[in-house]
């Protein structure tokens, strides 16, 4: 997995780590309309996690926690 200081920097404000993407990856995607991969898994205690990557899979793009986790970055 490709991982831009971007999506590097996002990942530490989100306190979510590279294992927490390469987990949630684990539970399949949905294609979006711009082919990119949406990846989303429960994250326990109400949150789910959702990750999006290129059309391959191979770089982040983005990622972020939604539910009582969610730290509003």
């Amino acid at each position: 997995m490709h991982y831009t200081q971007h999506a590097l920097q996002r990942l530490q404000q989100r306190n979510l780590t590279p294992a927490n993407v390469n987990w949630c990856m684990g539970a399949g995607y949905v294609l979006q309309a711009n082919g990119n991969r949406k990846y989303i898994r429960p994250f326990g205690g109400g949150n789910r996690m959702f990750v999006i990557t290129n059309s391959t899979g191979t770089a982040l793009v983005s990622t972020w926690v939604r539910g009582p986790a969610d730290v509003g970055i």
